[in-house]
């Protein structure tokens, strides 16, 4: 899966749709929300930034061919553990209902040193990590079922279209549900280059519509509730 590098600069790709999506929720905060940022909105924030710049880097092949060869493989093995901790902190309100603050640390933890374990003992930096990838997008869609069902559970939120947490989760579900099917298509079942580069714009598709429910929990300005405010499950 060495294949995510632009060919043709300057060119318009199907994919380019995924990568200029996250300006979405960006332009939200710079047109919109301005200062008025809470917490929430400024880690999804970081979020998209981080998305952006991961974007930029990782498809400008004259950076990909000076420093790696021409695969942008590091950047990925270094950006998938940041990108479960940047996900981790947008639903810490939520995690620290059922866990302690420790055990989130640990958690974290265990899935940086996997990610750091598989790039140098597994599958290696300059190689796609297809297993880092495949179980942060487990993790993802367990982060987001979990949310739901302790919504449904808890009932704490009375309007679930003024909840900004409930609608990150239900397009993190969307997104990782779709992505983690297209990684176990394209890992174990179908190696073809060319078959790689069509199936892969559904990644796009799922990109923007992740963007779409960002810019709209972007747009709630008030949290749904903090760790300070409810009762902590045990």
């Amino acid at each position: 899966m060495d294949y995510l590098i632009n060919e043709s600069l300057g060119k318009w790709q199907f994919s380019h749709l995924g990568i200029y999506s996250w300006l979405i929720p960006v332009a939200v905060v710079l047109l919109i929300r301005k200062e008025r940022l809470d917490s929430l909105s400024k880690r999804i924030l970081i979020f998209a930034v981080f998305s952006l710049l991961l974007e930029y880097f990782s498809t400008n092949q004259i950076i990909l061919n000076d420093l790696f060869n021409g695969t942008n493989s590091p950047f990925y093995h270094v950006a998938v553990p940041i990108y479960f901790l940047l996900l981790v902190s947008i639903f810490y309100s939520y995690l620290l209902q059922i866990f302690r603050r420790n055990t989130i640390k640990l958690i974290s933890l265990a899935f940086v040193l996997f990610c750091l374990g598989n790039s140098i003992l597994g599958e290696g930096i300059l190689s796609f990590p297809s297993f880092s990838i495949g179980v942060y997008s487990l993790l993802s869609i367990m982060l987001a079922i979990g949310y739901l069902f302790f919504l449904l559970q808890t009932m704490i939120v009375e309007s679930l279209d003024r909840d900004p947490l409930f609608i990150v989760a239900a397009g993190v579900l969307i997104y990782f549900s779709g992505n983690f099917l297209l990684w176990i298509f394209l890992t174990y079942i179908n190696f073809d280059r060319s078959f790689f580069y069509s199936i892969y714009n559904i990644n796009s598709v799922l990109c923007l519509v992740l963007n779409l429910f960002l810019a709209g929990a972007l747009l709630i300005e008030k949290e749904p509730f903090t760790a300070d405010t409810t009762t902590q499950l045990k």
